[in-house]
């Protein structure tokens, strides 16, 4: 099973110049906020390995 909380530290180590920063937020999701004022939501799949999904939201930034 993925250590969400250490991939959260992961990303906020290998993408540092994108990031504002990477949250554990549940037991299955990350959300990475990025510079621009957007974020990203990673969902991993407790039930099936390998199933995962991600959402970038940036409709409060520019409306797109």
């Amino acid at each position: 099973m993925i250590d969400l909380a250490q991939l959260a530290r992961i990303i906020d180590i290998e993408y540092h110049d994108l990031l504002a920063g990477a949250t554990h937020l549940y037991h299955d999701k990350i959300r990475a906020h990025l510079v621009d004022g957007s974020f990203v939501d990673i969902w991993f799949s407790r039930k099936i390995q390998g199933r995962f999904s991600y959402h970038w939201e940036r409709r409060h930034v520019d409306g797109t």
